[in-house]
């Protein structure tokens, strides 16, 4: 469950990032 929770945060977060 943790897994997904790290990979919604990092999908957003590198979407951002651009």
């Amino acid at each position: 469950i943790n897994e997904i929770v790290n990979n919604l945060k990092k999908g957003p977060l590198d979407e951002n990032a651009e």
